[in-house]
């Protein structure tokens, strides 16, 4: 079965209306297959977590909206975890760093670990 090899999107106002305003919206794409053969897709266009705008085949479309709420619960404890974060590293604000305690350094080093993208949603150290 000849599988997509290139899409261009035949209504391009439709990307320009999801990226200003973030409401998915299905577009229409002129596609080319592999075996040489065209045709046109049906897809989805909507904005990602970070802002960006992606699209995917209709059919898809159910299985990545539960996977972009999921992504979007995750960055919201993230987040949520950040402000936690600074609350604590705020606290010591003005303090000299020599007379810092332990649990202070730890607060400190442990916005410094999130803001380097070092720490995951639950505030643990990321591997690999």
């Amino acid at each position: 079965m000849p599988q997509p090899a290139q899409h261009t999107l035949l209504e391009p106002e439709v990307a320009l209306s999801v990226a200003a305003d973030g409401v998915p919206r299905e577009g229409r794409y002129a596609t080319v297959y592999d075996d040489g053969s065209t045709g046109e897709t049906q897809h989805m266009l909507y904005k990602d977590v970070g802002g960006l705008l992606h699209s995917v085949p209709i059919a898809d479309w159910p299985t990545e909206q539960q996977a972009l709420a999921a992504r979007e619960a995750e960055r919201q404890k993230h987040q949520a975890m950040n402000v936690n974060l600074r609350t604590a590293a705020n606290a010591h604000r003005g303090k000299a760093a020599a007379v810092l305690t332990f649990p202070e350094i730890r607060d400190i080093m442990a916005l410094w670990m999130d803001e380097k993208g070092l720490l995951d949603a639950d505030g643990k150290i990321k591997t690999g």
